[in-house]
């Protein structure tokens, strides 16, 4: 897997962390591990020269259930793994949101569309028309095709509205991150100076997840990456490390964001997946 990461406009950096390119030739039909990133996203093919469909635990709506031609979509935020099996020479652009660039990019609750993979096309909204007659499929090298993609994403964002959104949010989005997700909803809410209740609500609002389940998925995503590059240490290390209770805490996380023990996930890691997290993590 060819995946290499770009990093956004400074202008659109408040809404997009990044694009990833992917490029896989795959010719025998490929299953692969997707973990949980805490980020919405787009997805553009490049080509219909390869067939894709997901599963997934906790899937709502799903228009990718089926070995179909890949078309343009939009994946909610997730809060379980999903299984991709692919056949046929992958390649695609991935628009990964930063957590509150789902809700600028709809201009609507990001929580209506989470653990929903849909169609981009069938998404309502004035501002996304020049997005959704974009030909990302022409003759042009992948440079060219990120400097087209950001010119119509560029008219997709209401910018007086950002200035008056919960800016306490991305405050607490911050303060999560900083920490590694080691930390408690209500230490969150006395942080941003209002009511569990108030945080709660208007986080799942703009983030598309409770603020607990995207702790648990900032804390995951960072373990991950550390034992993907730290060698093998004892497991009750990183239990105390991360904060987790005791090593059942550690192994229900594992299995609700992998599907697998975390001793079942490092005998058979997803190359893919972490190529995917690392570039994201740019």
């Amino acid at each position: 897997m060819k995946s290499e990461y770009f990093a956004p406009n400074p202008k659109l950096s408040s809404f997009i962390a990044g694009y990833v390119y992917w490029d896989d030739p795959i010719f025998d039909e490929k299953e692969i591990l997707f973990t949980v990133k805490g980020t919405g996203s787009l997805s553009f093919p490049l080509h219909t020269d390869f067939n894709c469909n997901i599963e997934g635990p906790k899937l709502k709506e799903n228009c990718l259930s089926k070995s179909l031609p890949i078309r343009p979509v939009v994946y909610g935020q997730m809060s379980s793994y999903g299984k991709v099996k692919v056949k046929g020479h992958v390649r695609l652009i991935f628009v990964i949101f930063t957590p509150t660039g789902l809700h600028s990019f709809l201009r609507r609750d990001a929580s209506e569309v989470s653990d929903k993979i849909l169609p981009f096309t069938e998404l309502s909204g004035m501002h996304l028309i020049d997005l959704k007659k974009l030909n990302l499929m022409s003759d042009t090298n992948i440079k060219e095709k990120i400097i087209l993609l950001e010119k119509a994403l560029i008219k997709c964002f209401n910018w007086e509205n950002e200035v008056k959104e919960n800016s306490y949010i991305k405050s607490v989005i911050e303060k999560v991150l900083d920490v590694e997700g080691k930390v408690h909803v209500h230490e969150l809410a006395e942080f941003a100076g209002v009511t569990t209740r108030s945080l709660e609500i208007q986080f799942k609002k703009m983030v598309g997840l409770s603020p607990k389940t995207y702790c648990r998925i900032v804390r995951f995503n960072n373990l991950i990456k550390q034992l993907n590059e730290t060698p093998k240490v004892d497991s009750f290390e990183w239990i105390e490390k991360f904060g987790y209770t005791d090593q059942s805490h550690f192994i229900k996380d594992f299995k609700d964001f992998t599907g697998m023990t975390p001793t079942k996930y490092f005998k058979d890691p997803s190359w893919d997946d972490y190529l995917l997290n690392k570039s994201i993590s740019k």
